[in-house]
């Protein structure tokens, strides 16, 4: 790539989950692209699994920069001013959108590109989420309107088309058949068993139970659980609640309570026969991205946004969020490769918003709401 100049700040004040992944995949890109690059966290934040997990790849080609705080705009226009940063990258605004002083905070000489992870959905007046839901909708109406300020929504991986203000979710895969033959010895994943795979960080949210409970409801077939993934402390105890109920049940279980690398969260996937996602939160899934490259079959039970991403999909299944629908699905869905013409990697969710504003998309440039064809790409 021809090096560009201007130094890039990358900020995240929120090291759990799977944040940092995507803190790493923008590094890695404008590393490449010949950018100097500064990945800011708060002090205690290098020291998480997760860093160590997600930003071991990197070091050495970046620079560090500690929060004193949370990333507020005041941290932000002050740790621009610092690092005498072209541009900084906000991976996970939401928050952002939320503080009063983000519309009356300007950050001379430094263009601001935010990515908004839950893009607000249209519901009805009658759901309890709709006045916060139509907020949000006009702080993003707001906010594309600052100077020097680009607003991005992170879509679906898998969608065929985007908004010239939507990112796509970084889609990568980096397992292979040793790997996945090695994953399944060293967990004793007998062949004669269909492995249903509950992967990456493990809370409540994953509804793990219902799950645990649609495993009980099926006759005639063998099943087995991989449950792979950091565990929130919060929900370990429940956790263990259910998988001692599969376990009294004679329902094999894996389990893996840790943080995984990429490659081992990619080996995990591929090493499944379906992967199970069960869960209410709107917007796009990494996992379901994961699945499709891996040619994981995926039964989706729950989100709209599941639902209308997995229904393009050969050999995948969405149905409500109930064990007896989730049973039916695991018990009639065929073990055979996961079928798509279509998914983004990491490069374009990268170069959008790294770029911001001033990337010329070529046959892709629109105002925000304009739509097109990435397949033409």
């Amino acid at each position: 790539m021809t090096p560009q100049s201007g130094g890039v700040s990358i900020v995240e004040d929120n090291t759990s989950g799977h944040r940092l992944s995507y803190v790493a995949t923008l590094a890695d890109y404008a590393v490449r692209s010949g950018r100097e690059v500064t990945i800011c966290l708060p002090a205690k934040g290098w020291a998480t699994p997760e860093a160590q997990v997600h930003l071991s790849g990197i070091h050495g080609r970046v620079g560090r920069y500690n929060l004193s705080a949370t990333a507020s705009p005041e941290a932000i226009r002050s740790l621009a001013q610092h690092l005498n940063s072209a541009v900084v990258i906000i991976p996970d605004g939401d928050s952002l959108l939320a503080s009063p002083s983000f519309y009356f905070t300007r950050i001379r000489h430094t263009q601001v590109n935010v990515l908004i992870m839950r893009e607000p959905q249209t519901l009805s007046w009658r759901d309890p989420g709709s006045i916060k839901s139509m907020a949000k909708k006009w702080a993003l109406r707001i906010a594309r309107r600052k100077r020097g300020v680009s607003i991005y929504t992170l879509t679906s991986a898998l969608s065929p088309t985007l908004r010239t203000d939507q990112v796509p979710d970084p889609i990568t895969l980096t397992t292979n058949v040793d790997l996945v033959r090695s994953f399944r010895e060293t967990h004793h994943m007998r062949s004669e068993i269909i492995w249903v795979g509950v992967v990456g960080g493990i809370s409540a949210r994953k509804n793990v139970g219902i799950i645990a409970q649609a495993l009980t409801l099926i006759p005639g077939r063998s099943f087995g659980l991989l449950l792979a993934g950091r565990v929130d402390p919060a929900y370990r105890a429940e956790l263990a609640h259910e998988v001692q109920i599969l376990k009294n049940r004679g329902i094999p279980i894996v389990h893996r309570d840790e943080t995984l690398s990429t490659a081992d969260l990619d080996t995990a996937i591929a090493a499944v026969d379906v992967i199970a996602l069960a869960h209410s939160n709107e917007g796009p899934s990494g996992i379901l991205g994961k699945a499709v490259a891996a040619s994981t079959p995926v039964v989706a039970a729950g989100a709209t946004s599941l639902r209308r991403d997995v229904a393009g999909l050969k050999g995948s299944i969405w149905v409500p969020l109930q064990a007896n629908a989730i049973a039916k699905a695991f018990s009639t869905i065929e073990v055979q490769a996961a079928e798509t013409d279509f998914y983004h990697d990491g490069d374009l969710f990268a170069r959008r918003l790294l770029q911001g504003s001033s990337e010329d998309f070529s046959r892709t440039t629109g105002s925000a709401g304009d739509t097109v064809n990435m397949l033409d790409e």
